[in-house]
């Protein structure tokens, strides 16, 4: 039975010489994988975070649907074409990829990576350093994992335990320094003109850090080094 659906590019693997399987994040049913025959002469338009929508149909003798067309649903004027954009818009279908693992229909997170996508898309190049680190601290709340803040800014913080205080634990890892204080700054609501790309950077890092305590084999090294050359020196 021919089946559509909203979805974001996240990934693909080589299948044979002219198809491969797509990962998709749909909204219909979360993080899917589908069977793209002939899709390597198709598959001009599925670049990273692409949103589409995919026309297909299940199989019953296998976990793998098929998917036989895709229609762009967003246009994008920079994603896909600047190079700085790309590597950005790969870097978050990897944190994506990582991140979120549900199969499950979750139309409100489909909407906000939507959203996220379409901001990203349409930001000042400037703005990319600080967009791409407000973004990561939203997937935190989205998912449930947000470091914990109180009104007054701490001097460490402890992304084992995802807090933030001013006693060094030495027992744990712990970081300190303007990335920390950028966070807590983005968390607060707080103006954050003052903050320096080498102080994005480092709070770029430190939430990498967090992410590996919170989210269970997260690997999302791919692409960083790449992220903190381009859009962090």
């Amino acid at each position: 039975m021919k089946q559509t659906t909203k979805g974001i590019f996240i990934h693909r693997s080589a299948y044979g010489d002219s198809s491969f399987i797509g990962q998709f994040y749909t909204e219909n049913a979360g993080l899917q994988r589908f069977l793209f025959q002939g899709g390597k002469k198709k598959s001009g338009l599925l670049f990273p975070c692409a949103i589409c929508e995919l026309t297909y149909y299940n199989r019953p003798e296998s976990d793998l649907s098929r998917l036989t067309e895709v229609a762009p649903l967003h246009i994008c004027k920079n994603l896909n074409s600047n190079p700085i954009y790309s590597t950005v818009a790969f870097f978050f279908a990897e944190i994506i990829r990582n991140v979120i693992r549900t199969e499950h229909k979750d139309e409100a997170m489909f909407a906000f990576l939507s959203n996220v996508i379409q901001l990203l898309d349409d930001a000042d190049q400037e703005d990319l350093s600080e967009l791409t680190i407000r973004i990561l601290l939203k997937l935190c709340d989205k998912t449930g994992i947000e470091p914990q803040t109180e009104e007054s800014i701490k001097k460490y913080f402890i992304p084992q335990e995802g807090l933030f205080t001013d006693i060094e634990q030495s027992a744990l890892l712990g970081y300190s320094g303007d990335g920390v204080r950028l966070i807590q700054f983005i968390l607060l609501g707080k103006p954050v003109d003052e903050f320096s790309l080498s102080s994005k950077r480092e709070a770029l890092s430190v939430l990498m850090v967090y992410l590996e305590f919170h989210i269970p084999n997260f690997k999302a090294n791919r692409t960083l080094e790449i992220i903190k050359e381009i859009l962090y020196s």
